[in-house]
């Protein structure tokens, strides 16, 4: 009998180490929808127990049965061999004939002899198909075995190997059946029978089922709600964009982009930037255990619109001056006293030509800094936030007035650009962007002004700017 066991042991460990080496050649870290990988379970079993050693009665027939029961705490994550984890259990069994003394081995009397043996071992799980609802799986471990022999509390080394079936009902509950073996050594540490009786090892038998427990959080799916990020884009322009899920999918989530221009990238949160116009397709696919959710969002990709700069061949002709009539003229001091504002002029987006309505408006600014030989201004130039290139289109708008300006007469050290200038909380926005693309002409009367990079005019007092003409 002892020889049956033995080649029934060596079969289980070949067929966990055959299973285990096919498993790390196709997929070691599987996925299954019905169990729940790096997760702690618990299980409590019933069973029954048998014995076979020097005390049994019968050479080739296993003892009457007795109660067991115990209970495991383990892990489910794959480690090496064991795809469906590992445990740490203990087992109380009872073994009604480990007392008896058919055989004349024994060197104590059997009512001397306890009949409770108590085993703590740890156990990996091989399971032969992890994906099914029900999955058969092997079981190799270690353990020892203790109880009461010769008035003693002795120890025994018992291996253990067996085989059995999960069914989960839930990825967090299940049952299971199985059989499992013991072989203590040495031979006499729990029967007490003398040396070189039947065999070099007791065989020890449980037999029965339990149920499987999840101790983590239910498991919760994976769901992209939406994909944030920008629609319109021009060619070029880097874009960043984030899946959002839903709260309390089961971690760990990973993330998986698409783009339709063949290009791939990972992480809940990218950046991307398409180098010609068109419309693409933006996928993202988020992943856990068990479950996976794919959102999309099409994106618009435009042309970048080129800066559109007043041509220099071509300067603006001097602007005709209107006489001023000599009842109307009053001296350049009590002018300029009463100089408070000046006009802006409006410009078309990405542009920074002058169009007739702007020439007009200039072309009054010039009256009164030909009277007012003394007047010093200043040109705030404001680009809108939808504008490409918002320096080199501030610069640009910035030459166009100056020009204007020195076309006509007013010297360069009279007029001082401030580049991309913070917008004066005064100026209308009702008209959307169109009334952030302007330049403003201040005076300054002599007052010192930051240089053309700066970015902030010195000013002696709050200002109220006229509305801007296009």
């Amino acid at each position: 009998m002892q020889k049956l066991f033995s080649t029934l042991l060596a079969g289980m460990l070949s067929c966990a180490i055959a299973s285990s080496l096919a498993a790390q050649v196709s997929d070691a870290r599987f996925v299954s929808p019905w169990r729940i990988d790096n997760a702690l379970y618990l299980k409590p079993r019933l069973g029954v127990t048998s014995y076979s050693g020097d005390r049994s009665s019968l050479a080739n027939s296993f003892s009457w049965l007795g109660p067991a029961t115990g209970v495991e705490l383990g892990y489910r994550r794959p480690a090496g061999p064991f795809n469906g984890g590992i445990g740490l259990s203990l087992l109380l069994g009872r073994y009604p004939t480990i007392a008896d003394d058919a055989t004349g081995l024994s060197s104590v009397a059997q009512s001397e002899l306890n009949k409770w043996r108590h085993t703590l071992g740890i156990t990996g799980y091989v399971e032969l198909m992890p994906q099914a609802r029900a999955t058969p799986y092997l079981q190799v471990g270690v353990s020892t075995t203790a109880g009461v022999v010769d008035d003693r509390f002795r120890l025994a080394l018992s291996p253990l190997a067996g085989a059995g079936v999960d069914i989960a009902i839930t990825d967090q509950v299940g049952i299971f059946l199985e059989a499992t073996g013991l072989f203590s050594f040495p031979d006499r540490q729990l029967d007490a029978a003398v040396e070189g009786g039947r065999g070099a090892f007791d065989w020890l038998g449980v037999y029965g089922g339990g149920i499987r427990i999840g101790l983590n959080k239910p498991f919760a799916p994976v769901e992209v709600l939406a994909v944030e990020g920008p629609t319109l884009l021009d060619a070029g322009e880097s874009a960043t964009y984030r899946a959002v899920t839903r709260s309390g999918a089961t971690a760990p989530l990973t993330y998986r982009w698409r783009f339709s221009d063949g290009t791939e990238a990972t992480g809940q949160q990218v950046s991307r930037a398409f180098a010609q116009p068109g419309n693409y397709s933006i996928s993202v696919t988020a992943r856990n255990q068990g479950s996976e959710s794919t959102q999309r969002l099409a994106v618009t990709v435009s042309r970048l619109q080129p800066v559109v700069a007043e041509p220099r061949p071509d300067p603006a002709p001097p602007v005709a001056k209107r006489p001023v009539p000599e009842s109307q003229q009053m001296p350049d001091a009590a002018v300029c006293a009463t100089i408070a504002e000046l006009n802006g002029v409006l410009f078309e987006k990405n542009v920074a030509v002058l169009s007739e309505t702007g020439k007009a408006a200039l072309a009054e600014n010039l009256e009164v800094l030909e009277r007012c030989p003394s007047l010093r201004v200043t040109l705030n130039v404001y680009v809108a936030p939808d504008e490409h290139a918002p320096e080199e289109l501030a610069a640009q708008r910035a030459r166009t007035v100056e020009q204007f300006y020195a076309q006509n007469g007013i010297a360069a050290t009279r007029v001082t650009a401030i580049h991309l200038a913070p917008m004066p909380e005064n100026v209308s926005r009702k008209g959307g962007l169109a009334h952030l693309r302007r330049v403003d002409t201040l005076p300054s009367r002599g007052l010192a002004v930051a240089d053309r990079t700066a970015g902030v005019a010195a000013e002696s007092s709050p200002r109220v700017l006229p509305p801007a003409r296009e």
